[in-house]
């Protein structure tokens, strides 16, 4: 089954705290009525920007010291106390690599404060989470076992996947053993805040304007408010691009695909094609 349960008042336009838990019990106590989850395995997802993440290669160690030699380099290469932190890993193994070559691995972490915080809703609901995850993992995930075949793959073909969301963009880039992100800060929510300030209305008028473009008194007007937040988003993208160039010099783009709520906003998808 599918299915997506809309908040009744978007978040941010709640003007405090209570009021956006509130919003998101209502919407889980909706979605619990309409979906029975009992025996079900439960996965949360948070947002990239609230992970730190690291990209390196690993020399070939037994299982009994990889855990070890992960540990030695989240205290290296992340700057907080492992103690403060919820943090995994993930190494990625290759059918034709020797056991003397060096693998590529993934280290991820994020704040037990971010984690506590996205929990304490469900927890509240009576759900008890199993499973974790980035929303960035979670894409590559998607990738892997959705978008690749069975044969092998030219480990120098990548795709991007480009998720712009409501509060940021995720710039994820895949192969069929490795990956790379970049999270930006910029989403939809900025398209809607700027139609709150030009149009002067609230936040919850504003994105009803932005899902109904039809029910603007000109089409022109949206176009000229969004087009410098367009610009904007397309010169993040295009700068994580770039990053991503510089540090994997030899991969080759196959292809670009947009996904995320906010590409359902009117032109956004042929300003970025174009």
């Amino acid at each position: 089954n599918f299915d997506v349960v809309d908040h009744t008042t978007p978040l941010p336009g709640l003007v405090n705290e209570a009021q956006r838990r509130d919003a998101i019990a209502d919407t889980l106590k909706r979605f619990l009525e309409r979906n029975s989850i009992k025996g079900e395995v439960v996965c949360l997802s948070f947002p990239g920007m609230h992970a730190l993440s690291r990209f390196f290669s690993i020399p070939p160690t037994d299982a009994k010291h990889t855990q070890a030699l992960m540990r030695y380099e989240a205290r290296q290469q992340i700057p907080l106390p492992l103690d403060q932190l919820a943090w995994d890993y993930h190494i990625w193994e290759t059918p034709d690599s020797d056991s003397n070559s060096p693998r590529d691995a993934m280290l991820l972490a994020t704040k037990q404060f971010h984690i506590s915080q996205r929990l304490q809703p469900l927890e509240d609901a009576g759900i008890k989470p199993d499973i974790l995850q980035c929303d960035c993992v979670a894409l590559y995930n998607f990738y892997r076992y959705t978008l690749t075949s069975q044969t092998p793959r030219d480990e120098n073909a990548w795709t991007i996947l480009c998720d712009i969301g409501a509060d940021g963009t995720n710039v994820v880039a895949c192969a069929s053993d490795h990956m790379w992100y970049r999270s930006l800060p910029r989403g939809g929510n900025e398209m809607t805040q700027a139609l709150v300030r030009r149009a002067k209305l609230k936040f919850s008028q504003a994105e009803h304007l932005k899902i109904h473009p039809e029910q603007a008194r000109r089409l022109s007007d949206l176009f000229d408010t969004w087009q410098p937040v367009y610009d904007e988003l397309l010169r993040d993208i295009r700068d994580s691009l770039e990053a991503f160039s510089k540090t994997h010099r030899r991969a080759a783009v196959e292809r670009v695909l947009l996904c995320g709520g906010a590409m359902r906003t009117h032109g956004l998808h042929r300003h970025l094609v174009e």
